[in-house]
């Protein structure tokens, strides 16, 4: 006798309908991420330009200057052709045209050169990538050994106050004066107020050497990060007046910034001053060894160079005059135009 064998029953139906409402709803929210990164990468990053897509940057007196080491610097000499030099640093993340406020006025009784570092404006990433703070003041030498300047007052804006501080204290004899303006190369009694930039002090030198570092993948995102926002909302921190950071303004500021390589070179920089940094008190220590007059401006409400700091840097300098500047933030040549080149130019005046 034949009897078809009883079928097994079939499998409830709910739970296949909740596996597939669960793969939509996963495929759902995976979709929605990657929507979310999309829209925030369309919103905050911001692609390389080449040095033709920048020129509305490039003047009549920008020169193109390659150096021994292959380095093409960027800079501009102007004023008066006999008169004192006058040589420019300018800051981290920006370039030659944060002086534009000053210049007017200086060019009328000075010869005055200013220089986009390396990483930085459209001088922009080097061979070899090395970007301390050593390496900036041999780039610094070498550009005015190629103009045959060998004497001369030098003035450096926040980090570039570093740069030109430690090139005076490596080559003072060519250093007549010296202007400091919201400079790094002192830190407050707490240190550098930086995350991520310089290691802690008590660490052993670095085994890496500075041409072994390498960046992150998030280093690396980071460094394409260049939407006008940011840039403004960078600017707003640094100055004490929203109003000054207009949309012109951080426009210029940003798409320099954006120079091919440039913002990969400042992350390596961070990164390599990392490496090198382990004393607190940075240069402090050595301030006295300079014997040339120093002006040291600083705004009031400076929130990376304190007033504090300010006098840190008088008390360790032997012949220094201090100006703070009420109401300004740290970009004093924007914020304090008039009263800033005014100090500057009478501080110069009297040492002619």
């Amino acid at each position: 006798m034949n009897a078809n064998p009883e079928s097994p029953p079939s499998p409830p139906a709910r739970p296949r309908r909740l596996r597939r409402w669960l793969t939509i709803i996963g495929l759902s929210l995976a979709g929605l991420l990657v929507l979310v990164v999309a829209v925030g990468a369309a919103v905050l990053l911001r692609p390389d330009l080449s040095r033709e897509q920048l020129g509305e940057y490039v003047s009549t007196d920008s020169r193109f200057l390659e150096l021994p080491g292959g380095a093409v610097a960027h800079y501009r000499d102007q004023g008066q052709p006999d008169a004192p030099p006058l040589v420019l640093i300018h800051g981290g993340l920006g370039s030659l045209h944060n002086w534009e406020p000053w210049i007017p006025k200086l060019v009328e009784s000075h010869r005055v050169i200013r220089v986009d570092l390396p990483a930085h404006g459209l001088t922009g990433r080097i061979p070899g990538d090395i970007y301390t703070r050593e390496s900036m003041v041999e780039f610094v030498r070498e550009v005015l050994v190629e103009l045959g300047v060998d004497r001369f007052a030098l003035a450096g804006h926040s980090m570039g106050g570093g740069v030109v501080l430690l090139y005076a204290l490596e080559h003072p004899d060519q250093i007549g004066s010296l202007i400091l303006i919201g400079p790094e190369g002192v830190p407050g009694d707490e240190g550098y107020d930086v995350d991520g930039v310089f290691i802690d002090p008590d660490a052993e030198p670095a085994e890496t050497g500075l041409g072994e570092i390498e960046l992150s993948l998030l280093d690396r995102l980071l460094a394409k990060v260049g939407s006008p926002w940011v840039v403004g909302e960078t600017l707003k921190y640094m100055m004490a007046r929203d109003e000054l950071v207009t949309p012109e303004f951080a426009a210029r500021f940003g798409r320099i910034l954006r120079h091919e390589g440039n913002r990969y070179a400042v992350a390596l920089m961070f990164r390599q001053y990392a490496a090198v940094m382990h004393d607190p008190r940075d240069l402090e220590p050595r301030l006295g060894e300079l014997e040339m007059p120093v002006l040291v401006q600083i705004g009031e409400l400076d929130p990376l160079v304190p007033p504090a700091v300010g006098e840190k840097f008088h008390a360790g300098l032997s012949r220094s005059t201090l100006e703070v500047y009420p109401g300004a933030g740290h970009r004093i040549m924007e914020e304090a135009t008039e009263a800033s080149v005014a100090d500057a130019l009478r501080f110069l005046d009297a040492l002619d």
